[in-house]
């Protein structure tokens, strides 16, 4: 069990996960995780050097040597990658074609879980996100 509370919320894209978590991580003041935009920044990051996003291995390797470093500020999750903010970039039409490309690989999806499981050491927490219930906090 997570040291602070954690509620998942689980469920596919353009289900309204975002706007649900959202409001009650506001009204419950517990701090707010995206999931899915860590999958985006690291995606921003392999895309800025310019990989092969067919080489898993480049990748994995990529991803393993990178500075993640996830906080929570202001009761909202930030995400630094080798000391460069992705944020203003996770929604670029580069990204998005490629996210589910560089999350479907189990290294990589495996090192962010770590990350996403680690902000549970810092604060209740409402996170959502696709398999967040099912496989990152699944006893929540």
């Amino acid at each position: 069990m997570p040291p602070h509370d954690v509620i998942a919320i689980d469920g596919p894209a353009a289900s309204g996960k975002s706007s649900v978590a959202r409001a009650l991580a506001e009204r419950l003041r517990f701090s707010y995780v995206n999931s899915g935009a860590m999958y985006r920044a690291v995606t921003w990051h392999v895309l800025q050097r310019r990989l092969n996003l067919l080489d898993a291995a480049t990748l994995i390797r990529t991803v393993e040597q990178s500075k993640i470093v996830c906080q929570l500020i202001d009761k909202q999750s930030h995400i630094l990658i080798d000391g460069r903010d992705p944020s203003p970039h996770l929604r670029d039409d580069d990204v998005n074609r490629a996210v589910s490309l560089v999350s479907s690989i189990p290294r990589i999806r495996q090192i962010l879980v770590a990350q996403m499981r680690d902000y549970a050491n810092k604060a209740d927490l409402v996170m959502e996100g696709r398999d967040i219930g099912s496989v990152v906090f699944p006893e929540t």
